[in-house]
């Protein structure tokens, strides 16, 4: 359901991105030298949204959001589902489901103003995700580079920084916008990268389990870990089998 509608919500840039597929792209040069233009305009990206985000728009919903995500609790439980605080028994899901101590007292509204907080600045990559796709194709000669660097901007995010149970409905929409330039651009090396992957299956399948702790298990959607080491394991492991699914899944 989540990405029926982010793609209902992204299809007015279908036609943006449709023309700039008829656009003729200027013969390569240099993979280094589109590589030196998309890391340019990924971090240009990250620094104005971060900074967007800190001192305009986190400020602004951290007073604007509280009280309507009060009235969100008038559903039931349920919401407390996707880490939204309702309830006296509910627990802020801001910690790994072996701990769970509260951090704010549940249903107040200095509850509600930390997972806004969390919330906006879990927009952050999904923001600049948007950026990437309408903006690196217009300067890149070798425009299937695009989805690498969404890849990246994505994961990176997951990885390092902490995001809260409603956030996950987010990845729906950056699931979405990787399709849409998987369509529209391809993805760089994906015939290699497919050949390997099928051809050695049995190696990727040795991997996951090297790359998640033993004994580990958890409904990590649910209950975002803030260890890091937990959660760069959970987020490699999500973008190993995004790899799959775009390179080798046909």
């Amino acid at each position: 359901v989540g990405i029926i509608g982010a793609v209902v919500l992204l299809t007015p840039l279908k036609a943006y991105l449709k023309r700039l597929c008829n656009e003729v792209a200027s013969p390569l040069d240099c993979l280094l030298t589109d590589v030196g233009r998309a890391l340019t305009l990924t971090i240009s990206a990250i620094a104005f949204v971060t900074l967007l985000m800190r001192y305009m728009i986190t400020p602004l919903l951290t007073n604007l959001l509280p009280a309507p995500m009060a009235s969100l609790c008038l559903l039931g439980e349920s919401v407390s589902h996707w880490g939204f605080p309702c309830g006296e028994g509910h627990t802020i899901a801001r910690v790994p489901p072996h701990a769970f101590v509260a951090e704010q007292s549940p249903g107040t509204p200095e509850a509600r103003m930390l997972v806004t907080a969390d919330l906006s600045a879990a927009l952050v990559p999904s923001i600049i995700n948007v950026i990437i796709l309408m903006g690196l194709p217009k300067f890149l000669n070798e425009r299937s580079l695009t989805l690498w660097f969404m890849f990246a901007n994505t994961y990176l995010h997951k990885c390092l920084f902490f995001r809260p149970a409603g956030a996950r409905i987010l990845s729906a929409f950056d699931w979405a916008l990787m399709g849409m330039a998987f369509y529209f651009f391809g993805l760089y090396g994906r015939r290699l990268l497919g050949k390997l992957l099928v051809g050695y299956w049995v190696v990727f399948l040795f991997i996951c389990p090297i790359v998640w702790p033993p004994g580990t298990w958890a409904r990590y959607d649910e209950y975002p870990p803030t260890e890091l080491t937990i959660r760069i394991a959970y987020n490699a492991l999500e973008f190993l089998f995004t790899l799959l699914f775009f390179c080798a899944i046909e």
